[in-house]
């Protein structure tokens, strides 16, 4: 069975001892002219309570659950990523069931949709590897219409570069 090919950033789904996420408050600088897509991960800027969108090998703060317009001050909510919080997001291309356990990054070149303010990263196929990349692959979504051996299966992640904690090694 093909999956739908729709990109949605990190969805939160819970914390694996079954726990809600926590949820803080940021603020996206009016200087920043990135856009902040819904499902987006999120770093520190360096400035008190101020946020952008992750860069590759960022330590992650967590993930948003609003638009913000880029140049425009904007207020963040943000899932903040544990240890023990998971997160859902689709892969880009085919990595096969397989790669359960393993490590990967994730494709980050990719703006928000402009009209839903809906993230498009996804999961980056080709660095799945057994080391301590920006995702731990914890599995593939039990979902009746995901297809874990066909390309943009949905998956469940941990971030293994937190800000909270440190990087974890795939199997």
């Amino acid at each position: 069975m093909a999956n739908v090919d729709n990109p949605h950033g990190f969805i939160h789904l819970k914390s694996l001892g079954g726990g809600d996420g926590v949820v803080r408050e940021y603020i996206k600088a009016a200087g920043d002219g990135t856009r902040l897509g819904i499902g987006d991960p999120v770093t520190f800027t360096g400035a008190v309570d101020t946020v952008e969108q992750y860069d590759q090998d960022d330590a992650v703060l967590g993930v948003t659950l609003n638009f913000g317009a880029g140049t425009t001050l904007t207020n963040q909510s943000v899932v903040l990523a544990f240890e023990d919080t998971l997160f859902e997001v689709q892969e880009d291309v085919n990595m096969g069931t397989a790669a359960e356990g393993a490590g990967a990054d994730t494709v980050t070149a990719l703006a928000a949709n402009t009209t839903t303010g809906q993230s498009k990263f996804e999961i980056s196929s080709t660095t799945v590897a057994a080391s301590a990349l920006d995702l731990h692959l914890y599995q593939v979504a039990p979902y009746i219409d995901n297809d874990g051996t066909a390309t943009n299966a949905r998956w469940f992640v941990l971030f293994n570069d937190r800000q909270y904690a440190n990087a974890i090694a795939g199997i």
